[in-house]
């Protein structure tokens, strides 16, 4: 029979790890609204189907580099580093949670992280730039990629468009988040 002693130590032991969970999900929390607030955009994921219109487009050539700006969990960049071995990819994200997770993703030879801020980046480095940002953003970081950005390079934005440029290809769908706009400079 289980002492009473016993049972008072796992009953203590599991509301530690109670409130360590809670803490971490404070935490966790307090840190996406601080960053929502600090750049102005959300987390969102990428909806999986803007990857088969991506693949449909067919921007994508090997020995491409191409940079995702606000790479957030580092999913997306994964699945196309998985399909695409002779790409290079690397996603920029200032949120070190989100940036810490995507580091699990990092397991493959064409796929980097860094944590940093893509208005301080050099884009002169990159073939293509993948951007699912608010169109605010996108106007922000537009004179930036003209300046900066190789001639040819390939703009390729999740949903919402530039209001200044035209693109050369798009795919524009009812749902909601699911549309793809291919720019080229």
């Amino acid at each position: 029979m289980i002492s009473e002693k016993f049972l008072l130590i796992i009953l203590f032991v599991f509301q530690i790890v109670f409130l360590i969970f809670c803490l971490f999900l404070i935490i966790f929390f307090i840190m996406l609204i601080f960053y929502l607030i600090k750049t102005g955009v959300p987390f969102v994921k990428s909806e999986k189907n803007i990857l088969e219109k991506i693949k449909k487009l067919d921007v994508l050539k090997d020995g491409m580099v191409v940079a995702d700006l606000g790479s957030g969990d580092g999913s997306f960049l994964y699945f196309l580093a998985k399909d695409y071995p002779h790409i290079q990819f690397i996603g920029y994200e200032i949120n070190p949670i989100l940036y810490r997770f995507s580091k699990n993703f990092q397991q493959l030879p064409n796929l980097k992280f860094y944590r940093q801020d893509f208005f301080k980046i050099d884009l002169s480095q990159f073939d293509c730039l993948y951007l699912f940002l608010y169109p605010s953003i996108l106007e922000k970081i537009l004179p930036k990629i003209q300046k900066e950005a190789k001639k040819n390079c390939y703009i390729v934005t999740n949903s919402f468009d530039f209001k200044k440029l035209e693109p050369v290809k798009k795919i524009i769908s009812s749902r909601p988040l699911s549309s793809v706009y291919i720019y080229q400079l």
